[in-house]
């Protein structure tokens, strides 16, 4: 009897732990602390204390539109990279460093993420951009 109970605990426990696992990869690992961003028109800006993750805006562009992104950054710790991804998760465009030009010309019709990743950062940034 002893043994049976053991058992279903070690399963029960192997249950919880899978969830749990499940759950974490699920929300993505992203770790903001003192974050405040600001995401209108065309422009996404934000303040951290700790930043480790991706945060973004997708856009749509139109086959043919030349799109330019500038980059603005204030990091005291860690780094950014400020990027251009198309709906395949490609990266189109990217830039490193505390600020940048980008440029593209959409070669297809669709929603493109304009955002950032951050390693272990601490500063702000600022990212605006204009279709023509």
């Amino acid at each position: 009897m002893k043994n049976k109970k053991a058992i279903l605990m070690g399963g029960i426990v192997g249950v919880f732990f899978i969830l749990c696992c499940t759950a974490l990869l699920m929300a993505g690992s992203s770790i903001r602390i003192g974050y405040v961003d600001s995401s209108y028109q065309n422009t996404i800006s934000a303040s951290f204390k700790y930043f480790d993750g991706i945060q973004g805006k997708k856009v749509m562009v139109n086959k043919g539109e030349k799109v330019t992104i500038f980059c603005n950054a204030e990091i005291e710790e860690g780094t950014l990279e400020f990027l251009v991804k198309d709906q395949a998760d490609t990266i189109v465009v990217n830039e490193t460093g505390n600020s940048g030009r980008m440029e593209f010309v959409a070669e297809e019709t669709q929603k493109y993420t304009i955002g950032v990743i951050a390693v272990k950062a601490k500063g702000k940034f600022e990212i605006t951009w204009n279709k023509e």
